[in-house]
């Protein structure tokens, strides 16, 4: 049998659809809006199709184009919403007709101005039309509706409309007004029973799988025969009913002869309808018995092979058994770890291997997924490369290039290597997994890298040359160094003999060294450390220290050479040769100078101040014993004479102090310098007891230094402190110390007059002052001081400061401090 194809019903049903919103529109627009009475009425005379008639139909039309089957969302509610027009049209129709009722709906978009009943209100659409109606726009609501039994409401209210309308057609075609109008009423349209007629076949193409359509498409006997009965029963019984009633009307016959040829006219042409079916059946029936013989004679044949069949899986099935045991020896007895699993990774089979190296039991194991026995971390990865392993199956490493790792039953992990086969059994494909601990190999490479690694690492940033060769003499590593040295590339060197980086009267004299060596061991070079001559690319030549050394991987011997390139030591030993002679040639002329220095010091030490000290003396005696003979001018000019010669004594000492600071020999020792800082702070406080000063020194500060020379400086940072915050009432001066670059950074803190720090750079300078003499007196020569005794110590001093917020001198020395 034929099924009925499903697409084509459903485009009819659409069309339908269409076509009810097409004539609902034009009867509304064309009809009613621009009056046309063509579109309104087909023929003058004829029903009009109201208002409302137009509306609930097109509302129907609409409902069924919007409800296909799968509809959902906004086209459900939509075709919803236009059904219930329909309903709600025919409902409020019916209600006025069986109450006498006037809701004002018939005239509420239009005005009938030719109503043809005398009983009917203008606009109302006719009883049978709005019963139509009403059953078109319930039917879309029940479309996909189903009792408990498998009844479809939708289809009794569609075959109801449809009857309807069929009748009222009947009704136009054999001119019967009972048949399309209703008593007094107004009757139904001509288009509107078309159109009425038209959405019920429209309703039941829609779903023609479901309900009375499934047996009119489906493929069965019963469906066969109605899709051929159906359109006869419809059609020839009109058409015959027609031609009779034409020629009673013509005066041909009478009543009783055109009843008589009716009925003779239906016997015929369902007597030979039915015979013409019963035929095509009956062909249909001799088909299908050849079919079930050929199927029946199909069937003994497959017996019998499948009996031949049998016979010979039995003796299959006897060697299979013995080819199974060996395989199972073999699976038992395999080194490694094997798994067997399927395509999908579900484990089918292990062997007593894989029970040892992953802790599982074969039963734990078997019917898991593959995924087990990888740590959770890699499954991901995994699943998405065992899916490309089962599109693409054939022998091979699994991961090759990557570490792989599996994981123990107690959840510790460890590297392995897979060998995956795919095998074909009458089951499906199968994937064979080898697996073999490789811990003990990735220890070794890693080792092995390690070391590699070190040794690359080391040579490759070595300053010195590193150069392997075999025991032909031909170079086989030449590192960055070698090729800075020698001047050629990697690839220029490799290959090539070690004489290519001699000079030419060595090279004869190396093949033979190198013939001894391995023939009898004797070494003149190999384990020592000697100085030859090298030959750069260009051809010069420089002198080099060569380190030798040889050793062997299996049989093959190799030799591996450290080479430093001595030129700039070679150029460095003749300099400090030269700079030697020229020292000593120095030292001998500063013993001169030093010795002329100490006497210039001596004379300034006692020719001047004995001049300075009579002009101090005899000023002061004027002062005390003259005092009234001289006027006020007098007395001020000679204690300025006084205040000079004084200054200028201490701006000598002070010259002498750097002097023999600079010319001082260091003598380190372990000097306390919270204890010397202590003896100047109580040495400044006995000079002024009457000021208030508080010094913070911070204790167990310690450091290799000259004791004599540190003392110097610590009286001139102290005594520059307690200077410059002299003019606070309650000083506070600190002395400690912090870390700078690592090391021990020891200062002098006060908050005194400060000073800017954009004059910071004259700080250390001899006879340098940033404040006024008047305002704090000096020679300008303490820091001075402090910087050549720091400096002797291999140290560095600076200052941090800000004007009227104090200041803090920091001074490091070259022999690291400690500090708490």
């Amino acid at each position: 049998m034929i099924r009925v194809s499903s697409t084509p019903l459903i485009a009819c049903a659409q069309a339908a659809a269409a076509f009810a919103m097409l004539v609902g529109g034009l009867v509304l627009i064309g009809g009613w809006a621009l009056d046309i009475a063509a579109l309104r009425s087909v023929l003058p005379g004829l029903a009009t199709m109201k208002a409302n008639t137009a509306l609930g139909l097109a509302g129907a039309g609409t409902a069924l184009w919007l409800l296909r089957e799968g509809a959902g969302g906004w086209r459900r509610r939509a075709g919803l919403a236009c059904a219930g027009i329909a309903v709600l049209i025919g409902v409020l129709t019916l209600a006025q007709y069986a109450f006498g009722w006037n809701l004002g709906i018939d005239e509420l978009l239009f005005a009938d101005p030719e109503s043809l009943a005398a009983g009917t209100p203008p606009g109302r659409p006719a009883p049978n039309t709005a019963l139509a109606i009403l059953l078109l726009g319930l039917a879309p609501l029940f479309l996909d509706y189903e009792t408990r039994r498998g009844r479809r409401p939708a289809e009794g209210l569609t075959l109801a409309a449809g009857l309807i309308a069929f009748l009222g057609l009947l009704g136009y075609a054999y001119g019967v007004r009972s048949l399309y109008g209703v008593a007094l009423y107004s009757s139904m349209a001509v288009h509107t029973a078309f159109v009425a007629l038209l959405l019920a076949l429209g309703v039941l193409f829609a779903r023609p799988r479901r309900g009375l359509m499934a047996v009119v498409t489906g493929d069965s006997a019963g469906g066969y025969m109605a899709r051929r009965l159906l359109p006869t029963a419809l059609i020839v019984p009109p058409l015959l009913g027609g031609i009779r009633l034409i020629g009673e009307r013509a005066g041909l016959y009478g009543l009783e002869f055109g009843l008589a040829l009716f009925a003779a006219s239906n016997v015929v042409v369902f007597t030979a309808l039915v015979w013409w079916n019963a035929h095509l059946l009956a062909r249909l029936d001799r088909q299908r018995h050849g079919v079930l013989e050929e199927l029946r004679q199909a069937n003994e044949s497959l017996e019998q092979r499948v009996a031949e069949r049998t016979a010979a899986l039995q003796g299959e099935v006897v060697e299979r058994r013995k080819i199974e045991q060996r395989f199972r020896g073999l699976f038992e007895s395999a080194p490694d770890a094997i798994v067997v699993s399927e395509p999908g990774g579900r484990i089918v089979l292990a062997n007593s291997q894989a029970e040892q190296l992953f802790g599982y039991t074969r039963e734990e194991l078997v019917g898991q997924t593959i995924e087990l026995l990888v740590p959770e971390r890699f499954h991901a990865a995994h699943l998405t490369h065992r899916a490309g392993y089962v599109a693409e199956p054939r022998t091979r490493m699994m991961g090759a290039g990557m570490e792989l790792f599996a994981q123990r039953k107690d959840g510790s992990e460890f590297p392995v290597g897979i060998s995956l086969s795919p095998i074909q059994t009458e089951q499906g494909t199968l994937i064979f997994s080898d697996i073999r601990d490789v811990s003990w190999r990735k220890k070794t490479e890693r080792e092995l890298r390690a070391s590699e690694a070190r040794f690359r690492a080391v040579s490759e940033t070595a300053n010195d040359a590193v150069i392997t060769a075999d025991r032909e003499g031909n170079i086989v590593y030449f590192n960055r160094a070698a090729e800075r040295i020698f001047g050629y590339s990697v690839d220029q060197a490799v290959g090539q003999s070690l004489t290519l980086l001699m000079p030419e009267r060595f090279r004869a004299s190396h093949g033979e060294g190198l013939k001894r060596f391995l023939s009898t061991g004797e070494a003149h070079v190999v384990g020592k450390t000697v100085e030859l001559a090298g030959r750069r690319r260009e051809g010069a030549e420089f002198p080099l220290e060569l380190s030798l050394a040889s050793w062997k991987v299996g049989e093959e011997t190799y030799f591996t050479g450290l080479v430093r390139d001595i030129t700039r030591r070679r150029q460095a030993e003749q300099d400090i040769r030269q700079l030697n002679d020229s020292l000593r040639e120095r030292a001998a002329e500063l013993e001169v100078v030093n010795k002329e220095l100490e006497a210039f010091s001596y004379s300034v030490s006692h020719d001047l101040r004995a001049p300075l000290r009579a002009i101090d003396g005899f000023s002061r005696i004027l002062l005390a014993e003259h005092a009234g003979a001289l006027d006020a001018t007098a007395r001020d000019r000679l204690a300025r004479v006084r205040r000079a010669a004084q200054h200028m004594a201490a701006l000598i000492d002070d010259l002498l102090k750097l002097s023999r600071v600079t010319r001082a020999e260091l003598s380190l020792e372990e000097v306390d310098l919270g204890a010397l800082a202590q003896a100047v702070a109580e040495g400044l406080r006995g000079q002024d007891p009457a000021r208030t000063v508080r010094f913070d020194i911070a204790r167990g500060l310690a450091a290799r230094a000259d004791p004599r020379l540190l003392r110097v400086a610590l009286e001139n940072l102290l005594g520059n402190a307690w200077k410059f915050t002299g003019r606070r009432a309650e000083a506070h001066i600190e002395f400690g110390a912090t870390e700078r670059d690592g090391q021990a950074a020891y200062f002098v803190r006060d908050d005194g007059a400060g000073f800017d720090m954009a004059y910071a750079d004259k700080l250390f300078g001899a006879f340098q002052r940033l404040h006024d003499a008047a305002e704090f007196p000096g020679t300008g020569i303490g820091l001075a001081t402090v910087q050549r005794i720091v400096h002797k110590h291999g140290g560095r001093v600076w200052a941090e400061a800000a004007v009227d917020r104090g200041a803090t001198f920091y001074f490091t020395l070259a022999q690291e401090g400690v500090y708490g």
